[in-house]
């Protein structure tokens, strides 16, 4: 699940976005499940500019992972491009 909460400033848009994800299905190797099935889990939160400049927009992201359990965890900062013809 992906959501985002945000006010909008004529071409400036401020906000927090975020995610959840929660892996449903066991891990399986050659049709066998793996340890207790490695179910994995983690949720994402932080804030996010978007700037509209004519057909135009530039967003930029930035999220920290939290309840992290079977995957790798970390901080994700992007830069998003959207030019529409």
């Amino acid at each position: 699940m992906l959501t985002t909460l945000g006010k909008r400033f004529d071409t400036l848009s401020v906000g927090i976005g975020g995610y959840y994800y929660k892996q449903v299905a066991d891990d399986k190797q050659h049709g066998t499940t793996v340890g207790d099935g490695n179910k994995g889990q983690a949720i994402g939160i932080g804030p996010q500019l978007k700037y509209d400049y004519k057909n135009m927009s530039f967003m930029l992201k930035y999220q920290t992972e939290t309840n992290v359990k079977n995957r790798p965890d970390g901080e994700k900062f992007w830069l998003k491009f959207v030019y529409a013809f």
